[in-house]
């Protein structure tokens, strides 16, 4: 087992038995990765705890993990909060075009398939959509191209025939959740 040391965005996390967490992490040095956090519910629900218990989406954090060469399942031993994007957190609607972002980086991106461009490109546009107050849907529709292009997915722009979102859909996934989220805070 090798010893990883990378920055990582958590893409999602889900519950594993009563005490351990799954996390999707985007990592700048290896792709995306799941791991492993064994026992990490016990330890935020201490109230002496001296390790904080940031392993949530939307959040950077610098991680330590043990590779597991047989599995695609790493155990996550250390993560070390650098960014929570808090602003995000506290507006509606750039909440949902993050979680966009996550989803799309998620669900367009293979286990372990390194794009150092695109985990910059996530995070830098999660820093922009901190700082950003009127024009949420411009920095969407950058993103959503930036990682259209950087992932090989993007058509020619002769080849395109519908919206990027409905390309998105068809080409990538077509449940995403957070579309019809961002679609209802629009139009309500």
């Amino acid at each position: 087992m090798a010893i990883r040391t990378t920055e990582a965005v958590v893409l999602k996390t889900q519950a594993f038995r009563d005490t351990s967490l799954i996390a999707t992490l985007y990592t700048k040095d290896f792709g995306k990765v799941q791991g492993l956090a064994k026992g990490i519910k016990d330890r935020c629900a201490r109230k002496d705890t001296k390790f904080f218990c940031f392993l949530e989406p939307l959040t950077l954090n610098k991680i330590v993990y043990y590779e597991k060469s047989h599995s695609g399942l790493h155990l996550l031993t250390q993560s070390d909060l650098l960014n929570q994007f808090q602003p995000v957190r506290e507006d509606l609607q750039k909440m949902a075009a993050a979680s966009f972002m996550l989803e799309l980086v998620n669900k367009g991106t293979q286990i372990e398939d390194v794009n150092r461009a695109i985990f910059e490109l996530l995070n830098s546009s999660l820093n922009v959509l901190c700082e950003e107050k009127n024009n949420l849907s411009r920095a969407v529709l950058f993103f959503e191209t930036e990682f259209l292009r950087l992932s090989g997915f993007m058509p020619k722009p002769e080849e395109l025939k519908s919206s990027m979102t409905d390309f998105i859909r068809y080409h990538i996934d077509a449940e995403f959740k957070t579309l019809e989220f961002m679609e209802k805070i629009k139009n309500g």
